[in-house]
């Protein structure tokens, strides 16, 4: 849980800093919508200037002023409370702050802050964010089994001009849709898929799915901690005059990176139609021997394989298997990979 917690804090620290852009463009950056499909309306002045995210949705005032909202599941019951939250949350502060910082305000009274009528959980500290002292308030919430962290962050010199509007984004924060307005504030529904355009192709994938570009292979990770994976590898054919035979030349990789390899022979099969090319899929399992939180856990693994002219596009789905203790994840997101399938578009965009 503490992964997940740390990457709570990596999201609002990323939109804290000014004009904070990634390597790769998102269709969606030029919108205007608020809502998040993870379940919640966000109503925020109508001045402040809407960021998507994979799995949150920020919106910052010309000053840098700025609310964040990040949805994280549990995983366990042991979290199922805000102050529990706000003792992980807080033990990563040493790391983020560099040692920079201080809580200033962890006392909570029941009743003393609702978030949708539910009793939340209000925290204040400060501390540097590259170079600028900053001041935070996080409200930590938990509906439908699933913690949010809604936290403000301001200039330390400027926070409190904001106490205002940031009791009025709580003050209207909704779980789900709602066709209510408020004076002065925006709100509209965000797609359901966040479409991450490459020079050569486009992924859309649903917008609880965290996309990563950073090592040249995207991947989309299913935010809610469950260990599911899709990754995108371009490449070219090369000397190969197929992709079966490209795939037949690297299964010593497999061997390598993965323990106890096996390909499920009765599911490889070519079924997959890739923006109207046809793609060659392979099924198989492995324990991964290396960067694996459990190192005994067993994945299943679907890859993609689809031709176009030279250019060779490798579609990777992992997954827990199911084992003889337990269920994996495998099957549960399987249908979302086959529509990623469906909506991946090939070719060159602008």
């Amino acid at each position: 849980m503490k992964k997940i917690f740390a990457l709570t804090l990596a999201i609002i620290f990323a939109f804290t800093l000014i004009s904070c852009k990634s390597d790769f463009k998102d269709a969606n950056s030029e919108s205007e919508y608020v809502y998040n499909s993870g379940g919640y309306t966000l109503f925020v002045p109508e001045d402040w200037t809407v960021t998507l995210a994979s799995s949150a949705v920020s919106a910052s005032f010309e000053d840098g002023t700025a609310v964040t909202v990040a949805p994280f599941s549990f995983g366990s019951t042991e979290y199922m409370t805000v102050d529990l939250g706000w003792q992980e949350i807080k033990s990563n502060f040493e790391t983020f702050f560099a040692g920079n910082y201080s809580v200033i305000d962890e006392e909570n009274k029941d009743g003393e802050t609702l978030v949708d009528g539910i009793n939340s959980g209000k925290y204040i500290y400060k501390g540097n964010v590259a170079g600028v002292e900053m001041k935070f308030m996080c409200v930590l919430t938990i509906y439908d089994a699933t913690f949010y962290n809604i936290t403000f962050s301001s200039a330390i010199d400027s926070f409190d001009s904001h106490v205002d509007v940031f009791n009025k984004i709580i003050e209207n924060f909704t779980f789900g849709k709602t066709d209510k307005t408020v004076d002065g504030f925006k709100s509209a529904v965000a797609p359901e898929k966040t479409n991450v355009v490459t020079d050569k192709f486009t992924l859309s994938v649903d917008r609880d799915w965290i996309t990563d570009n950073s090592t040249g292979i995207l991947s989309a990770r299913y935010a809610n901690g469950f260990p599911s994976s899709i990754s995108v590898m371009q490449t070219t054919l090369g000397e190969f005059s197929n992709s079966a035979d490209y795939w037949n030349s690297y299964i010593d990789t497999f061997k390598s990176s993965l323990k106890n390899f096996s390909i499920v022979e009765e599911e490889c099969e070519d079924g997959f139609l890739i923006d109207g090319r046809n793609g060659r899929a392979y099924v198989f399992t492995g324990v991964p021997a290396v960067g694996s939180d459990d190192n005994d856990t067993p994945y299943k693994y679907c890859q993609v394989l689809v031709e176009d002219g030279n250019d060779l596009y490798i579609i990777t789905y992992a997954s827990s298997a199911d084992t003889e203790t337990g269920s994996g994840y495998y099957e549960v997101h399987y249908e979302t990979f086959t529509d990623v399938l469906a909506e991946f578009k090939i070719g060159a965009n602008s």
